[in-house]
């Protein structure tokens, strides 16, 4: 029984192919013209009064001949072109190095978020319960995208770094406690610091908050800077039904931060209303980016051509061998 093992030396051939097949199709006229053409007969290099017995001989000899040269030129052509068509076997590729997004989730954390006034498939639960489910649908979704969590009370703290290790960041979104005051604009800032240091060509921001600005940057200057950078936010206000006529929320300095970043403003006034509106980030942030695959080859070009050379030179030889005659 043959070990699977003993055959790992076969991989390789696995991704074998030609670069250019269409010379491929050059193969079946090239081998009918080597046996359809015939080289011409070579006098006899020896005088004898009658040749009618080497006649036959002689005959069947220059047969063998001329076969065994049409044999080695069939042989050497259809090498060239299997050299033309370009073999080669792919020994490996790095790939998707520029493919998704870094996205960083900045996170109302001051105690209003812990208000027992959402609607979500028909219970009440507090708006930072919705937020955390809405985000574990949203991640779920991004598989290929870094994504980290800022979160901002009074001022702003690090809950997870950009990562693709999504299960740990929900872990630690869970730990998450609120306490007094609202930074947005720090928040924010904080999170183009973060953003800044990555080098991906497309950086999100979206950031959450139910409240006014009571500390920390200008929101509107920390919207500045990340336009500066080359980073679109996204702000979503969240209100209860209840709270929507209040002063309670800031949706003009909301909205005028999103719109000079090319992001845009929502507001969610209940569970369902938050988890469309990240859907509705999610279909704007579905781009198609060009993958980057690296791939390299060994390719078999000389391994071809060669033989096929050195086959049509020992041809040559011989023919020009039989062409000579000694006195």
């Amino acid at each position: 029984m043959i070990d699977v093992t003993d055959l790992e030396w076969l991989a390789p051939l696995a991704s074998f192919h030609f670069a250019r097949p269409l010379w491929l199709l050059a193969l079946p006229l090239v081998l009918l013209l080597c046996w359809r053409i015939r080289r011409p007969g070579v006098a006899a290099a020896v005088t004898y009064s009658s040749l009618d017995l080497l006649k036959e001989a002689q005959k069947r000899a220059g047969s063998r001949r001329t076969s065994r040269l049409r044999l080695v030129r069939a042989l050497a052509l259809t090498l060239i072109v299997l050299s033309l068509a370009q073999p080669r076997i792919e020994k490996g590729r790095d790939e998707d190095n520029t493919e998704g997004i870094d996205i960083l989730l900045v996170l109302d954390a001051s105690r209003s978020m812990d208000s027992q006034d959402f609607d979500f498939d028909g219970e009440k639960i507090s708006r930072r319960a919705a937020l955390q489910r809405v985000i574990g649908d949203f991640i779920d979704n991004r598989a290929r995208d870094r994504i980290g969590i800022v979160a901002f009370a009074e001022r702003p703290y690090l809950i997870s770094p950009l990562t693709l290790d999504h299960s740990w960041m929900m872990d630690a979104l869970a730990e998450m406690r609120t306490s007094l005051g609202t930074a947005i604009g720090s928040g924010v800032e904080a999170a183009v610091d973060l953003l800044r240091k990555s080098e991906s060509p497309n950086k999100v921001i979206i950031a959450v908050t139910d409240g006014l600005n009571t500390s920390g940057v200008d929101p509107l200057e920390s919207a500045r800077t990340a336009r500066r950078f080359g980073m679109r936010l996204y702000t979503i206000g969240v209100v209860s039904y209840q709270d929507m006529r209040t002063q309670d929320l800031d949706a003009v300095t909301l909205s005028h931060m999103a719109r000079m970043t090319g992001g845009q403003f929502f507001q969610a006034t209940s569970g369902e209303s938050m988890q469309a509106i990240y859907r509705q980030i999610d279909e704007l942030e579905r781009r198609e980016f060009k993958r980057s695959r690296l791939r390299s080859f060994t390719e078999l070009f000389a391994g071809f051509a060669i033989p096929a050379f050195v086959l049509l030179l020992l041809e040559l030889l011989a023919v020009q061998g039989r062409r000579m005659r000694f006195p």
